[in-house]
């Protein structure tokens, strides 16, 4: 067996450490084991896959994007993990989703889309109130010109 297979003490710890972390920011954590190298929920939501010995990096599949989530965990699991399991600290978290391919494509494209036409929109907006403005600017000197003509008759 390789050595990045883990024993069911260390599993257990992790669990109890992610279970802890989750609990505290209020996020579901109900867990169920998949298999020897990580986890899964039962709703296909959460997958750890803790694959090289001196990752750098915990692969985690779950829609979470809460910064001070992951600071959490990997706070936790750094002082969980001891040199048997990690010769190096975990120093990011990655995230993948679980949506299907068009689904993402289509969030990406809407994101783009929106950071196209937001200045754009605002752009628009200052041009329809500067108008608006010059424009009662203009029927106030217009109204006044017409008071002091009907004053000069």
């Amino acid at each position: 067996m390789e050595e990045f297979i883990y024993d069911l003490i260390n599993r257990e710890l992790l669990y109890t450490a992610i279970k802890r972390v989750f609990a505290k920011h209020h996020i579901n954590h109900s867990f169920e084991f998949s298999d020897i190298l990580g986890y899964k929920s039962k709703n296909n939501r959460l997958e750890i896959t803790l694959k090289r010995k001196k990752s750098h990096t915990l692969e985690w599949f779950y829609q979470i994007h809460n910064e001070s989530v992951l600071e959490c965990l990997k706070e936790e699991l750094n002082a969980l993990m001891s040199n048997d399991v990690f010769t190096k600290p975990i120093k990011s978290i990655r995230f993948y989703s679980k949506k299907p391919l068009f689904f993402r494509i289509l969030s990406n494209v809407k994101f783009i889309l929106t950071m196209i036409f937001s200045p754009l929109i605002f752009l628009y907006a200052t041009i329809v109130v500067f108008y608006q403005e010059s424009k009662r600017e203009y029927l106030k000197d217009l109204a006044r010109d017409r008071r002091i003509k009907k004053q000069l008759k």
